[in-house]
């Protein structure tokens, strides 16, 4: 399926000072001057947009503005009847038309799915916590499990996947078709029985077929090719000229314009920071006049044009159809010939990234670290020398002088980084003398002379673990307290004390001569649990 052929309306703008709108691409307005955010295309009849909250709202594509489902974080096109979509909090799910969800993508055999893309050809891609990546069809049902470490959406029936450092070319059964060379790069899924490959030993590009075969050879002429659409495929050479080829690898039109886009019958061409139209023997039906063209979509007869600072709609054969004008039109950057490029999916926002973390897991990490001998791999009353050797601290003096405490970050998490503090009642290092020999008259004598300084034998007072959120986490901080506070009234009892403000929420725990007092600063966004053996 092409989702080119799908779009019906495009955002606009009829003024600099307006808002957003729909247009047809026949040059008629759906919506005009309604949205402060740009919405998206029209496909399949349903666009998404921002509203003022940053949040995405789904609509169909009507002049009433008919809404459907929630706000959204994170929003995707209707491909299958079937759109991604992400709530605050919540994992990747799959709604329909109506805004009903047919189906959440949580886990899979005990791993978190924590992403998932559009549907293509019936199929979208997810992938697990381990970093894996597997298949699903329109029910939510996992066609070919995540045993891939990377997977691209199927375009036709074929798809590329990589296991290790190999990388193959499967159909919908996930049958391979073709293990590529490590010398072979697959940039493109097939197109008309073929696809544009590059020779890294020859770094040139040349076009294979589906039983593997180089039908035209790798050519350092190629410094890139497209995909063939109609039988023909767009290359650039070595000063990044456009030109097109037939099947057989014949130059149809020679590489001399500064770009090429084909559209179905014709093609854009662009030369001297101009386009216009060609057909597929070279010859011009249109000169370039136009800073930009809209490439046309599937069989329509209009597109639309930038004719200085404005945009007009135009025929195919680049006639002005009327006399309206536009000050800005968006369209998808996807054009026909680029249309399966293996990783493109990834550059074009086709993933949604699940919104879910187990707070009770992620709290678990940070109060493991916390145990009845120490914190970490340090014991309580750790001395400063046994904290810097314990992480390899290599401080210089200038680092340390008049300080009281030395910390590290021991822990680097998806959703937040825990630095530990141990604090002392005195300074961690201090001078160090030896004694030398300074003769006088009366035959001399020793003196302390400072020689250096040294770790103070000293022991800790207590240790601060700060926890700093990140990711999606970010803005849930006090979630994360909440949690780690759950998890220590479980494992130590009742609280001995608690403190709250609107700024400031503090919790005091004892389980037998260790305390700890967890506190979340609002100003700060951090939490920090204080851990300390009776003198806290």
């Amino acid at each position: 399926m092409d989702i080119e052929n799908e779009v019906t309306h495009l955002p606009f703008k009829s003024t600099e000072d307006g808002r957003w709108g729909l247009i047809g691409l026949d040059g008629n307005i759906l919506i005009d001057n309604e949205f402060q955010e740009k919405p998206s295309p029209v496909i399949n009849g349903m666009f998404h947009v921002k509203n003022e909250n940053g949040n995405y709202e789904i609509y169909v594509a009507d002049k009433t503005l008919k809404k459907i489902g929630n706000e959204y974080l994170s929003v995707g096109n209707y491909n299958s009847g079937l759109a991604p979509v992400v709530e605050k909090g919540q994992f990747v799910k799959y709604i329909n038309q109506s805004g009903k969800t047919v189906f959440e993508l949580k886990e899979y055999k005990g791993e978190t799915i924590i992403a998932a893309t559009e549907f293509q050809n019936h199929k979208a891609v997810f992938k697990t916590s381990s970093n894996h990546y597997g298949f699903i069809n329109t029910t939510g049902k996992v066609v070919l499990p995540p045993m891939y470490d990377y997977a691209s959406l199927f375009y036709g029936e074929y798809a590329v996947v990589r296991k290790e450092d190999k990388m193959a070319l499967i159909n919908e059964k996930g049958e391979e078709v073709i293990a590529f060379d490590k010398h072979v790069i697959c940039q493109f899924l097939p197109s008309e029985g073929v696809f544009p490959f590059i020779d890294r030993e020859e770094d040139a590009w040349g076009y294979m077929n589906l039983k593997g075969e180089k039908v035209i050879k790798a050519n350092k002429r190629f410094k890139r090719a497209l995909n063939f659409i109609n039988g023909h495929a767009i290359f650039y050479n070595s000063n990044y000229e456009a030109g097109l080829i037939d099947k057989k690898g014949n130059i149809v039109i020679r590489a001399k314009y500064q770009s090429l886009a084909q559209c179905d019958d014709l093609l854009i061409f662009k030369d001297n920071d101009k386009e216009g139209l060609l057909d597929y023997e070279g010859n011009i039906i249109m000169k370039p006049e136009y800073k930009e063209i809209i490439p046309f979509i599937g069989h329509n007869k209009f597109t639309y044009a930038l004719d200085n600072d404005e945009w007009i709609l135009i025929d195919r054969e680049g006639q002005e159809v009327n006399s309206n004008s536009y000050d800005e039109i968006s369209y998808l950057p996807s054009l026909p010939q680029t249309r399966g490029q293996v990783d493109e999916w990834s550059d074009y926002g086709y993933w949604h990234e699940s919104d879910y973390v187990d707070l009770e897991i992620e709290a678990e990490k940070i109060t493991s670290l916390i145990k009845n001998e120490g914190v970490d791999k340090v014991p309580y009353g750790v001395t400063p020398a046994v904290f810097a050797d314990a992480y390899k601290k290599d401080y210089q003096v200038s680092d340390l002088q008049r300080r009281q405490y030395l910390e590290h970050y021991i822990l680097h998490d998806n959703y937040f980084d825990v630095n530990l503090q141990a604090t002392y009642n005195d300074n961690v290092i201090v001078p160090q003398y030896s004694q030398k020999w300074v003769g006088d008259y009366w035959g001399g004598h020793y003196e302390n002379v400072m020689s250096g300084y040294g770790y103070n034998n000293i022991e800790a007072e207590d240790f601060k673990l700060g926890v700093v959120t990140k990711g999606r986490l970010l803005e849930r901080g006090k979630e994360l307290y909440d949690a780690i506070y759950k998890i220590f009234e479980k494992r130590f009892g009742a609280k001995t004390g608690e403190r709250n403000s609107e700024e400031i929420y503090s919790a005091y725990f004892r389980n037998g001569n260790l305390l700890i007092g967890l506190h979340w600063s609002k100003q700060d966004k951090m939490s920090v649990i204080v851990v300390g053996l009776n003198n806290y």
